[in-house]
């Protein structure tokens, strides 16, 4: 499975939007098993707390069970600088021109330079 940076801002998004204690991790056009091995990925990064139950046999990563408990301050600062559609896509294009490729510290870096950029031009 590749790493898709827009689920990571998708269930970002999703978390955030939480008002009842009640995370919906139903994102469409994703798998259950695609968006609880990106919030895995997540909590490894530090975005997310989340309680996550792997599964104990077979030769595929699978994951039973997935509760996202919150964001943490990272992942508040990393959705607050991808908040903004144009400005996303426009560090995602400009991530892939440079790096060919969107690892996720090139990524933040580039969203708080676009925005910083914004504030001094603007």
């Amino acid at each position: 499975m590749k790493r898709d940076m827009d689920l990571v801002r998708k269930i970002l998004l999703h978390i955030e939007a939480n008002k009842d204690g009640k995370i919906n991790l139903d994102i469409p056009d994703y798998s259950r098993h695609e968006i609880y091995l990106h919030v895995e990925l997540m909590e490894e990064k530090g975005l997310v707390v989340a309680i996550i139950e792997p599964s104990p046999d077979g030769p595929e990563h699978r994951i039973l069970a997935c509760v996202v408990r919150r964001l943490t301050w990272e992942g508040h600062e990393f959705l607050n600088a991808a908040l903004d559609d144009t400005l996303w896509e426009k560090a995602k294009k400009l991530c892939k021109e440079k790096t060919g490729g969107l690892a996720f510290d090139f990524l933040k870096e580039c969203l708080f330079w676009l925005a910083k950029s914004s504030l001094a031009n603007g």
